[in-house]
């Protein structure tokens, strides 16, 4: 085994670690995260391809995944197996940005005018919603706005902007893990990308405490993060707003894109510590094996 599979190997475990923490809190098993392993491979060997100009069968998909051909057979002839998931909260980020930044929905200073549900006019939170995505439910996303305190319901019944971010309300929830793959998948991408050395490198930088902080500067530290980065991203909102909106979609590529910010605490163990003793039957492989 060469060095670098061993540190991939290493930052995998480091990676899975967090992961397996959820997935044990909610009961996800060993068996169903391999099968998600197993359509994860077959996905991504399908989907962003095996490296090479010669045509995809499912026998070098056998090859190159090390899975079962009776596995690959499986995943690729069941549709639902592979089915990706509708996402609820790329469409409510969406309208808030367009009903922040978009000139039709902004009063005399610049700020996002109130507006009703549905009104016949073309300003209102179904238009919104229908230039987003053709097939959500407008009350889920006003649900979701209003769950985030992003939005609030005036008592004339128009709702108005009071945040420019979208912060799920329940992070133990649909929308909450579905911002958890989300922000995970990416992170990940931007340094499978920096680490094929295409010469050009995405944005991916850490300010690190050297040292720690003390407990007691924790409460100040977050509170500073909170207000200088929400500075930056509104900033960046407005840039994305003022360079290109919706109406360009039909004549201009586009590339999926945008910034992720997050605030990491490391355990205070160390990465490997030993292993605990663990209580229980306490035997030897070969005993455990034998049969009486």
């Amino acid at each position: 085994m060469d060095s670098l599979h061993i540190h991939l190997v290493l930052a995998f475990r480091k990676i899975l670690r967090p992961l397996l923490r959820l997935s044990m809190r909610i009961g996800l098993r060993y068996d169903e995260f391999t099968e998600i392993v197993k359509g994860a491979y077959i996905e991504t060997a399908v989907r962003d391809g095996l490296g090479t100009d010669v045509p995809q069968t499912r026998g070098r998909i056998t090859l190159a995944t090390g899975l079962p051909r009776r596995e690959v057979d499986r995943f690729l002839d069941d549709n639902s197996l592979l089915q990706p998931a509708q996402s609820l909260n790329s469409v409510v980020t969406l309208v808030l940005h367009m009903w922040s930044t978009e000139p039709t929905y902004l009063g005399p200073y610049g700020l996002p005018l109130e507006i009703r549900f549905d009104n016949n006019s073309k300003r209102s939170i179904v238009d919104l919603v229908r230039r987003a995505s053709s097939v959500t439910d407008p009350r889920e996303v006003v649900d979701a706005l209003l769950k985030s305190g992003a939005v609030l319901l005036n008592e004339d019944d128009t709702y108005r902007v009071v945040d420019r971010s979208f912060m799920v309300a329940k992070m133990m929830s649909a929308s909450g893990l579905e911002l958890f793959g989300n922000t995970l998948s990416q992170l990940a991408a931007t340094f499978e990308h920096n680490l094929r050395d295409t010469g050009t490198r995405l944005l991916q930088r850490s300010v690190v405490a050297d040292q720690g902080l003390p407990v007691d500067l924790m409460p100040e530290f977050q509170d500073f993060l909170n207000k200088r980065v929400q500075l930056m991203l509104v900033e960046v909102d407005d840039w994305i707003g003022r360079r290109v909106g919706v109406e360009h979609t039909a004549d201009r590529p586009r590339v999926p894109t945008g910034v992720s910010v997050f605030h990491y605490i490391e355990p205070t163990e160390s990465q490997f510590p030993p292993l605990p003793l663990v209580e229980g039957d306490t035997s030897s492989p070969s005993q455990n094996n034998s049969l009486s």
